[in-house]
């Protein structure tokens, strides 16, 4: 993507997590939720996993390009999955027989990203953020705390309640819910 197709590079992963969600319900009929900020989970596993780079341009000092990867457990066989993994990860299409090809579901995949940028998205990313309002773990800098979803905010961040009572709105870092 260029600069000038994102609006708010602030939320590019958020809204990308969005997009690809909605492009995989639509092609295949699949509901995926999402875990904030750039994880989609299908039945209560992890399917695909979202990461976002930008370029800044030195001369305006805005993004110049972004690129955003992209992993789907597609049409990934159960047993192609370590027996570690296999309760933590699956596969849309775990027999390997998927409705359209991968090159097709590439292609809806950019198709959203790119439109969802002129959207006011946040609402239904919220929707479909499936930790809010649990109990999960901050964990940064090798420090674990446990904490409760509570928001996701304007900007995208995870707003998270800690039991001393003070909050705190993340804006990276790597969650994990408590089972």
């Amino acid at each position: 993507l260029s600069g000038d197709d994102i609006p708010d590079p602030d939320l590019l992963t958020t809204s990308a997590s969005l997009a690809v969600s909605r492009a995989l319900e639509r092609k295949t009929g699949k509901r995926t939720d999402i875990k904030w900020v750039n994880d989609l989970y299908h039945e209560g596993r992890k399917c695909t996993g979202i990461l976002t780079e930008g370029i800044v341009n030195m001369e305006n000092g805005g993004l110049d390009k972004a690129v955003i990867g992209i992993g789907i457990n597609y049409a990934t066989r159960e047993d192609e999955f370590t027996p570690e993994l296999r309760n933590i990860v699956t596969s849309l299409f775990p027999d390997g027989a998927a409705p359209v090809s991968r090159a097709e579901m590439i292609g809806a995949c950019i198709s959203e990203i790119l439109a969802v940028q002129r959207e006011d998205f946040l609402p239904e990313y919220r929707r479909r953020c499936f930790i809010l309002g649990r109990e999960l773990n901050v964990i940064r800098g090798g420090e674990t705390r446990a904490a409760k979803a509570v928001a996701v905010d304007e900007r995208g961040h995870l707003v998270v309640e800690y039991g001393d009572g003070s909050s705190e709105a993340l804006s990276s870092g790597e969650v994990s819910l408590k089972l």
